[in-house]
Parts: structure tokens; C-alpha cells; sequence
């Protein structure tokens, strides 16, 4: 029973942050009246669903009614650098609508969100401008720059490209990192105009190029490709299908480092498991194991020279650094 508690204590964390409970506390300790006066709630019902949050460290609770927010609940903050209201957002308008209809997708093999949204969740994105700039905030406020990218290599390259690269985070990292780097991100529109913002916040603009386009019609040339979180999101025809595009373009003896979820294939725990069910129910895509990776690159034209998984962080993506034969 207290495992599918869960979803009531996800439901109460939405609540909170659709009334800005979050940004009402700040750093304060206030009362639950004063709370519920300025974010336009009962403080008596109020006062349950923080209570509640108590037993998850989201809130603290003081005699007198009195709440504060936890290192943890202060990200829900839409202030706070790292801020998970977009997040929030996103799964309260979209993904527990989705786990909704899971047993539909178990029955069918098909993805819940294509039965409640009559389309693929892309189709679905490219149709409503509004709800693809939403959601692009909150996959780039959960996208954090993988931490596995500090081991990574760059010497010999002169150019990496950033393949779907999203907000532009990971190249610009990558960049100022390494001073003699150029950089190529290959985005949508939507997201590719965001990425030209953040590169040159970053101070990088000037050794950067963002292309937009299609990744599965073309990739830009480079020496070192960079696939962060890409793969999850096709099924094995389309994902072979990128690969192989990026084959196509790249020569033998380039590098492609992928940033994925590796689950582990033996039967023992690890929370990739879990994530994989939100790629099951949004999309046809899915987290896979080492051996699946292999056989993905391997029939593309990739050789895999290593596979190095977080030690600590098991949340955390795995690098796969291969070279194309």
C-alpha cells in the first residue's frame, strides 16, 4: 500500500506548486493562515497537504502551523536556479494522465499518449506551438548536463557536434571546457532558437554553429558526435535508423560518445527500470541494456570501446563511447 501512495504525494507536490506555495514560503518560516491567504486556498485543507509533505522532506512543519521548505521542496521555487516547476508543469499536465491508460499500452504495445492525444507525442508537439514551448522548459529543466560528460576526451577533434542537442547546455559546456573546440547543435526550430540564446550566454557563440533541421534527413560533419538522451526516444527501426545516418556522414575513426540510461542486463535493481514505463506510455522508444546498445551499434557501422556507468548516481546516464569502422 505505501507504494502506490506515491502518486498521492506527486499529486500534492503539483497542488502546492500550481498555488506557489513554494514561492510564498521563499527562505521563510510562515504560518499555514498567511500561506493560505496569499496563495487563495483553505488553510485547513492547506494544512493537510503540507502536513503530508512532511514524511517526503518536502516542507518542515514548526509548532504553531508553521512551515518552511526543505532543500529539496526550495526546488519547486520558480526562482531557485535548477527550479522543477516546469517539470512540475509538465507532469501534472501530461504524464500522470498517461500512466492512466498504462494497462492500454501493456495490452497493445502502443503508446498511452497516442490514445488520449490521437497522435504521436511529436505530432503532437509540431501541431501545438504553445504546449511544445512548455514542454521543451520542462524536458531542459530535467535535462541537467550529464555528469559522465567530465570524463570524457576530447583531444585530436576540432569539431563536436551536439545531435538533437536541445538547450545547448552540454556543447557550451563542452566548449568552454575545451578553448581549440567548435561546436555544431543540431535542433528543431523551437528548441534551436533556444539553444542560440544559451550559447551565447555562455560566452561561445563565436565558436558555434546551431543548424536546424531533422536529425534523421541529415547531421552536420564533425570528428566527435554527441547523442544525449536520443535513443530512449525512438524504437530500435528509428534509433538504427539515426545511427545510420550519422554513419553515413561521420569517417571511419570518428568518435560518438552517447549519453543514455544503461540497464544493467542482469536481474538486480536499478531505478532505469522505472523511467523506462514513461518512455513505454509517451512515446515508442524505451531505455535498453548494454547488450542492446551493442547490437544497435554494431549493425550501424559502431564499434563500442567503452561503456562507463555512475558510481554513485545510478539515476544518473551512462557514457557509451564508440568509434565508427
Amino acid at each position: 500500500m505505501g507504494l502506490l501512495k506515491g502518486a498521492w504525494l506527486a499529486h500534492a507536490c503539483c497542488t502546492i506548486t500550481e498555488l506557489r506555495v513554494p514561492d510564498i514560503l521563499g527562505e521563510n518560516t510562515r504560518p499555514v493562515t498567511e500561506i493560505a491567504a496569499e496563495a487563495g486556498a483553505d488553510s485547513e485543507t492547506l494544512y493537510r497537504v503540507l502536513r503530508a509533505l512532511t514524511t517526503v522532506d518536502i516542507v518542515t512543519e514548526f509548532p504553531g502551523r508553521r512551515f518552511a521548505l526543505t532543500p529539496a521542496g526550495s526546488l519547486l521555487r520558480s526562482d531557485t536556479e535548477g527550479s522543477l516547476v516546469p517539470v512540475v508543469s509538465m507532469v501534472r499536465d501530461e504524464v500522470m494522465g498517461l500512466f492512466g491508460e498504462l494497462t492500454h499500452a501493456v495490452r497493445t504495445g502502443e503508446p498511452a499518449f497516442e490514445k488520449i492525444y490521437g497522435k504521436s507525442f511529436y505530432d503532437y508537439l509540431a501541431a501545438n506551438p504553445d504546449r511544445n514551448r512548455s514542454m521543451t522548459s520542462g524536458l531542459a529543466a530535467s535535462r541537467r548536463i550529464p555528469a559522465m560528460l567530465a570524463s570524457c576526451r576530447f583531444g585530436g577533434a576540432r569539431i563536436v557536434a551536439d545531435i538533437g542537442g536541445g538547450n545547448g547546455a552540454l556543447l557550451a559546456r563542452v566548449l568552454t571546457d575545451h578553448p581549440g573546440l567548435r561546436g555544431t547543435l543540431l535542433e528543431l526550430p523551437e528548441a534551436a532558437r533556444h539553444a542560440r540564446h544559451v550559447l551565447a550566454e555562455e560566452g561561445v557563440a563565436d565558436r558555434s554553429e546551431v543548424v536546424e533541421g531533422d536529425f534523421f534527413e541529415a547531421v552536420p560533419t564533425a570528428d566527435v558526435y554527441v547523442l544525449a538522451r536520443i535513443l530512449r526516444n525512438w524504437d530500435d527501426e528509428r534509433a538504427l535508423a539515426l545511427l545510420t545516418r550519422v554513419r553515413e556522414t561521420c569517417r571511419a575513426g570518428d568518435r560518438l560518445l552517447l549519453f543514455e540510461k544503461v540497464i544493467p542486463d542482469e536481474p538486480v535493481f536499478h531505478p532505469a527500470k522505472i523511467d523506462d514505463l514513461l518512455m513505454l506510455v509517451l512515446v515508442r522508444g524505451r531505455d535498453r541494456t548494454e547488450s542492446e546498445h551493442r547490437k544497435l551499434l554494431g549493425t550501424a557501422g559502431f564499434r563500442i570501446q567503452e561503456v562507463r556507468t555512475p558510481v554513485t548516481d545510478l539515476d544518473a546516464e551512462a557514457v557509451i563511447e564508440a568509434v565508427a569502422e
